[in-house]
């Protein structure tokens, strides 16, 4: 899965940590790239709009994703949200 760096100046608002709460100018948008993936990010984070992680919580995350046998892939770009319907 990747990580999209997104930032205040780019969404106008500071990024809300989906895993602690916790607010930052900066912070990754999640994708998913399958549906494991999908399912893994919907079941840590809920709703859709709520899959980011700031830098507060980036290694405890890479942590919970290598455990589930998942890679979490990190860059700069623009967030683009992958929404699978299955």
């Amino acid at each position: 899965m990747d990580g999209v760096l997104f930032s205040k100046d780019e969404s106008g608002e500071m990024i809300q940590c989906g895993m602690c709460g916790r607010e930052d100018a900066e912070g990754f948008s999640l994708e998913s790239s399958n549906e494991a993936e999908f399912e893994f990010l919907e079941l840590q984070f809920g709703d859709v709009s709520n899959w980011t992680v700031n830098l507060c919580c980036q290694e405890k995350f890479s942590e919970i994703c290598s455990v589930r046998g998942f890679e979490l892939r990190l860059k700069a770009g623009l967030p683009l949200k992958t929404v699978f319907a299955y």
